[in-house]
């Protein structure tokens, strides 16, 4: 008995961390980006981050970075905030996508919404953005993970019948046998 009083209990494991979230910060004014970025540690959020500027470079690190979130300037040089969730919703409609500009008035702000974007802040209150990220991430997770028990749950029922269909003839042949 002494021996064994001796072994400690045994502990959980803690579950690893979550792995950084992806950022594709989608903005051409690098200090804008920069205070992007300092709001989003500040708030305490696990991510890695990559910018980009032009069509090009957005198009290219959306395959090759696979972000888990985009964070969009309305207005750049050759595109826009707008052009960019258009592709995203159509490309990539599992990626959530926030509208960070310095000016957005009211109708585009309600446009950009209705056209699928997860939120939108104001470059001048960048506070609101750790909330928007986290609750944009947040419905996304819970929308894939719906899906996946949709799916889950299709695949259980394909079992199912299969099962009863074949169990149906084993007692029908059964039954005709006076069993």
């Amino acid at each position: 008995k002494a021996a064994l009083a001796q072994i400690p209990a045994a502990t959980a494991a803690a579950p690893p961390p979550p792995p950084p979230l992806r950022i594709l910060i989608l903005e051409d004014e690098p200090t804008d980006a920069e205070l992007i970025e300092r709001q989003l540690h500040r708030a305490g959020l696990n991510f890695v981050a990559k910018r980009v500027v032009t069509r090009s470079a957005f198009m290219e690190a959306l395959e090759s970075f696979a972000p888990d979130l985009l964070l969009a300037d309305f207005k750049l040089p050759d595109f826009t905030g707008a052009e960019a969730l258009a592709h995203v919703r159509r490309v990539h409609p599992e990626i959530p996508v926030v509208i960070v500009s310095g000016a957005l008035i009211d109708e585009a702000a309600i446009e950009l919404l209705h056209a699928g974007a997860a939120d939108y802040v104001l470059k001048g209150n960048l506070a609101r953005l750790p909330a928007a990220v986290e609750r944009a991430v947040s419905v996304e997770r819970g929308v894939r993970a719906r899906k996946a028990a949709e799916g889950a749950l299709r695949r259980s029922e394909a079992r199912y019948r299969t099962l009863v269909t074949a169990s149906a003839q084993l007692v029908w042949a059964a039954a005709a046998n006076g069993a």
